[in-house]
């Protein structure tokens, strides 16, 4: 290839490496997909397609699920009560953590 000329799909990849970085450095408040398209040069639309065809998720699902594998390990420590747990990984309402954490893994968070 000549000097210079950069391949597209390379560049997508790297850049949706580095969201998904920025995302899991700040799970407890993530940037909005426009503020890391923003961040990252890129289209809002761009980003999503590419995240979601990198990583088969869009990115809401994606830090959905970082924060409550997260929380699991947090929970499998025993040193937090589940709500603090629940705030720990960004959730404002303890009650919204215990129903979602149990429709991903299939059982309460108060089980682990």
């Amino acid at each position: 290839p000549v000097q210079g000329t950069k391949n597209p799909d390379r560049g997508l990849r790297d850049l949706v490496i580095e969201a998904r970085r920025l995302l899991d450095t700040q799970l407890a408040t993530p940037p909005t997909a426009a503020s890391l398209a923003r961040q990252l040069g890129v289209g809002e639309t761009t980003l999503r397609r590419a995240f979601r065809d990198e990583f088969g998720r869009p990115m809401l699902q994606y830090v959905r699920q970082q924060r409550l594998e997260q929380a699991r390990t947090l929970l499998l420590e025993r040193r937090w009560q589940v709500s603090q747990v629940a705030y720990q990984v960004g959730y404002a309402n303890p009650a919204n953590f215990c129903h979602a954490y149990k429709a991903y893994f299939g059982h309460p968070p108060g089980s682990e």
